[in-house]
């Protein structure tokens, strides 16, 4: 937005003993995964009322991810399988699926971009 310019797009997902957090923008490290959380600490009279919680943080994990296009590594894994001499051909769900996605591509393409889902398999 013009109001707004700065772009987020991220995911934080808090568990119990671990924190992860997706930064699609962040093209080197995307993920992280945080070994930090809280417990309920041991109620005792040498503390206030308000000191009920242990809080831990310890490393921060980055692991290394893939930063390949999802529909290129669908293509290319699927002229794989076919050209490939193994003796192995992708099933007809694989192909009709890889189908579907290149022709919503192409269809988003001739409509300047606009968002365009695969066609289910029932209508084709």
């Amino acid at each position: 937005s013009w109001l707004n310019p700065k772009k987020i797009r991220s995911i934080t997902i808090v568990g119990s003993a671990k924190m992860v957090t997706w930064d699609d923008l962040e093209l080197n490290t995307p993920v992280a995964i945080y070994d930090k959380g809280a417990v309920k600490a041991p109620e005792t009279s040498d503390y206030g009322q308000f000191l009920r919680v242990a809080m831990w943080d310890n490393e921060v994990r980055l692991p290394r991810l893939a930063n390949d296009e999802p529909l290129q590594v669908q293509a290319e894994a699927f002229l794989e399988a076919t050209t490939a001499d193994n003796g192995r051909l992708p099933d007809g769900e694989l192909a009709a699926g890889v189908g579907r996605v290149l022709d919503a591509v192409a269809l988003s393409l001739k409509q300047d971009g606009a968002p365009v889902r695969p066609a289910d398999r029932a209508t084709r």
